[in-house]
């Protein structure tokens, strides 16, 4: 069994961190811009 000290290793949380962080950014992004030119989405 895997030691879960080891494999949720600060490294491994900063990562997934910065993933989730990442992507909230870029839907945020993508619904600004989808507000701000409706037309674009439906190319």
């Amino acid at each position: 069994m895997l030691d879960a000290e080891n494999w949720l290793s600060r490294d491994v949380l900063n990562d997934l961190a910065a993933a989730i962080t990442g992507h909230a950014e870029a839907r945020v992004r993508w619904m600004r811009h989808a507000l701000a030119d409706p037309g674009a989405l439906e190319a």
